[in-house]
């Protein structure tokens, strides 16, 4: 553990991922790269508990990184689902990999922007915009562009995804 730092790439199965943080036996990372390009988040919904991403992420993905580490090595998150507008209608959800919500690219800009502007697309968020009872934003969600800003972007268009996981820290250890 002592040789991981935060703000650096480390490789884990047959991807690598920015550290960007540790926190007591976990390391919390994104991938660097996207795990899936040119992909809608869903047909209809901005709800990430609810969406065709989140499905995609927790079974094929997941299966992919079970394989590299060990099912007990990835730790279940909350993530949490207040929209940028502040409605909490759509609370929070629990699974194993994510995507990065805008509070953490706040907390984590500064890594971030190290590798965003490598990525060649806009990047999906599980930040609602807004929630179906707020509007006509309904379909819109939170994208992070190569440059680091922040846009509203509808749910069925294409975008990139990065994984958000947390794993425990043995993994790390040789």
């Amino acid at each position: 553990m002592s040789n991981l730092k935060v703000g650096t790439v480390q490789k884990i199965g047959n991807r690598n991922y920015i550290i960007l943080d540790i926190q007591d036996d976990n390391v919390i990372c994104i991938t660097e790269n996207f795990v899936y390009e040119n992909i809608i988040f869903d047909e209809d919904l901005n709800d990430f508990a609810q969406s065709s991403i989140l499905k995609k992420l927790n079974t094929e993905f997941l299966s992919e990184l079970e394989e590299s580490v060990g099912k007990e090595n990835i730790e279940e998150q909350v993530i949490d689902l207040t929209a940028m507008n502040g409605s909490p209608e759509y609370s929070s959800i629990k699974c194993k990999v994510g995507l990065i919500t805008y509070d953490k690219s706040r907390k984590y800009h500064n890594i971030l922007k190290q590798y965003q502007r490598n990525l060649n697309d806009w990047e999906f968020t599980a930040t609602p915009w807004a929630t179906p009872n707020d509007g006509n934003l309904k379909y819109s969600v939170c994208c992070l562009l190569p440059n680091g800003n922040v846009i509203n972007h509808y749910c069925y268009y294409y975008c990139g995804v990065r994984a958000f996981c947390i794993f425990k820290s043995n993994i790390f250890e040789s």
